[in-house]
């Protein structure tokens, strides 16, 4: 049994080294003849559920859009029919005279009678459908026109001694507006088995509305006419036959209105499975009406807009899928020229895309040994020109990062020898200001020894950790004895004042870098301004998120595309000045700052600068 298992073990991995030692177009094939026969094994299994699924949702997409127009026309003709109703319901003369015959006059009843006759068969003359038109008094009295029989005395509320105990009486009464009452069987000497619905509304005389209802009207409609209008007879499977499908009516109170099988009408779904769905209900009816020998059937409806009343369509299964036999072989045929079709196309289309890796494969190649110059000629927008795009796009990245590995490795240097030219000791130049300092105030020149004193603390403040953070009051404090040296400088030509927020003076920013803004006022700005130059600083919170600095002069402004320059964001960080300075927040900051610089000629200039707080470590 071991060797067994081990000889499977060893042939499956013959046969996986073989299948990862061929090329990727006979990889491609061979997949594919694999794969699809699988698609024709199942395609044999299922096409016939397959096609059974087309045809029935084909047909039940007609068979809905057919219901529609049904609808349609059931709606027009209960419109009509309510049209009628209406029209006895608002005509004066019907309404007089059934007041003189509640009123019980016998002397004026038979013309009472008789108008009301005559007005009925004016008001209903054209109406195709209704078998009989009635009034049904207060007093219990029906006053009728028949249109099946030309009878006065006979009609299908004769055999109701008072029509007030009629339940089409009691239901309208009660009813607002038109009823409409389900179809029944009607047994009388007039209608032997007719099956009739009726429209029915009180009556009123409008002209005394108080004392209430006077009485109803009744139309009676037959059947047969909504039923004709939603099924037709096919010859063609009549004559063998054959029922493919037919229509019925049900009411939205689940009443069957309308049936071929004229025994049901009248019934109620619910008599079909009381606690099922009405899918299960239409079916039970269907299986028990026998009209197609408990087939499957398929079933449809659509509910009219008006009425509320559903058109069910019921079709015979067994007769849609005769075709399906036909489009088993079609599909069959279908589907094995598919897979030689596939094959063709996977063998041409399979040499075009091992085409295109090799030549990004040489490329690659060349680029390991250095050469990033290479290109690739991307065409087309499928996933092996989105390769060689993307190759080009790294190759280009990686040629402009190299670049600029190479200018920061030259600035570096660059940096390194001007840190050694400015390698001065510090402390000698402390002493030799300390020295100088205390021999201005052996001769009394304090003025002399308060400058020296701040030149020293400058320096310090300058030279000692030129990158240390420093807090916004530290650096506002060695602001002012720069300033205050500069006015010495100048002879008090210019004044100046810095207005700090509260709570803001605790927050960290980088050092020095607002003095350069400030010397590029007196240099610049208040050039050769010997009285009432001007310097403001204003520092504020901003959104609890930002720290914004405002730093503006009255001097003469910048020149237009000094300015320019100046506003747009700057990577060099080898200038001096103002554009030093702006560098630096931005290396600082990067696109979290921003600044903003306005410049009117011979009146002066405003910085706004805005720093995000952070927590500097």
């Amino acid at each position: 049994m071991k060797k067994v298992r081990q000889h499977i073990k060893n042939h499956n991995r013959r046969v996986i080294d073989k299948y990862k030692s061929m090329k990727l177009i006979n990889k491609l094939i061979l997949s594919f003849v694999i794969v699809s026969i699988i698609p024709i094994i199942i395609t044999q299994v299922i096409s016939f559920y397959t096609a059974t699924s087309l045809f029935k949702s084909k047909i039940s997409d007609l068979t809905v859009f057919n219901l529609k127009q049904y609808t349609k026309n059931l709606d027009t003709s209960l419109e009509a029919y309510i049209d009628t109703m209406n029209r006895i319901f608002t005509d004066d003369i019907i309404v007089q005279n059934i007041n003189i015959i509640n009123q019980g006059n016998e002397d004026q009843y038979p013309m009472a009678v008789k108008m009301i006759t005559e007005r009925l068969k004016i008001v209903t003359t054209g109406q195709n459908g209704i078998r009989s038109c009635a009034i049904m008094c207060k007093n219990g009295t029906v006053i009728f026109n028949n249109f099946l029989i030309a009878s006065e005395v006979d009609n299908i509320w004769m055999d109701i001694p008072d029509a007030r105990e009629s339940y089409i009486y009691k239901d309208t009464i009660s009813t607002r507006g038109i009823l409409i009452s389900p179809t029944e069987l009607t047994r009388t000497k007039a209608y032997n088995n007719a099956y009739l619905f009726h429209v029915s509304r009180a009556m009123f005389d409008l002209r005394d509305i108080k004392k209430g209802p006077i009485g109803i009207g009744v139309v009676s409609i037959d059947e047969a006419v909504i039923y004709n209008m939603c099924n037709y007879e096919d010859e063609n499977h009549k004559e063998y036959g054959e029922i493919p499908s037919f229509n019925f009516i049900i009411d939205n109170d689940d009443n069957i209105i309308s049936f071929p099988i004229k025994q049901y009408i009248g019934t109620n779904l619910r008599e079909y499975g009381n606690n099922v769905k009405r899918e299960d209900q239409l079916k039970n009816l269907i299986n028990a009406c026998g009209v197609f020998d408990n087939k499957p059937t398929m079933i449809n409806s659509y509910t009219a807009e008006v009425v509320g009343w559903t058109v069910v369509n019921v079709y015979d299964q067994a007769h849609l899928l005769k075709e399906v036999g036909i489009l088993q072989r079609l599909g069959m045929m279908i589907i094995i020229i598919a897979i030689l079709f596939a094959i063709l196309i996977i063998s041409l289309s399979s040499r075009e895309i091992i085409s295109s890796i090799k030549k990004i494969i040489e490329a690659m190649q060349t680029a390991q040994k250095g050469d990033l110059s290479v290109k690739i000629a991307a065409e087309g927008t499928d996933e092996i020109a989105d390769i060689a795009r993307t190759f080009n796009n790294m190759i280009a990245e990686i040629r402009t990062l190299m670049y600029k590995v190479k200018q920061a490795t030259f600035k570096q240097k660059e940096a390194e020898i001007r840190a050694l030219e400015a390698q001065i000791n510090p402390h000698f130049l402390y002493n030799t200001l300390d020295s100088i300092n205390w021999m201005a105030i052996e001769k009394e020149e304090h003025e002399i020894s308060k400058m020296l004193s701040s030149l020293g603390m400058i320096l310090r403040y300058s030279i000692d950790k030129s990158n240390k953070l420093v807090t916004v009051n530290e650096e506002v404090e060695w602001l002012k004895k720069y300033i205050y040296l500069q006015q010495s400088r100048f002879n008090y030509s210019f004044s100046y004042e810095i207005q700090i927020e509260e709570y803001v003076g605790n927050h960290k920013m980088p050092k020095m870098l607002l003095q350069p803004f400030i010397e590029n006022a007196l240099i610049h700005g208040l050039e050769g301004v010997e009285k009432g130059g001007e310097i403001r600083v204003k520092i504020s919170l901003e959104d609890k998120k930002h720290i914004a600095i405002e730093i503006s002069d009255n001097g003469k402004g910048i020149k237009p595309e000094v300015l320019l320059e100046l506003n747009k964001n700057l990577e060099d960080n080898t200038g001096i000045g103002v554009k030093n300075v702006l560098s630096r927040i931005h290396m600082y900051y990067g696109e979290r700052a921003s600044w903003d610089i306005k410049s009117i000629s011979e009146k002066g200039t405003k910085i706004f600068i805005k720093l995000p707080i952070e927590q500097w470590g």
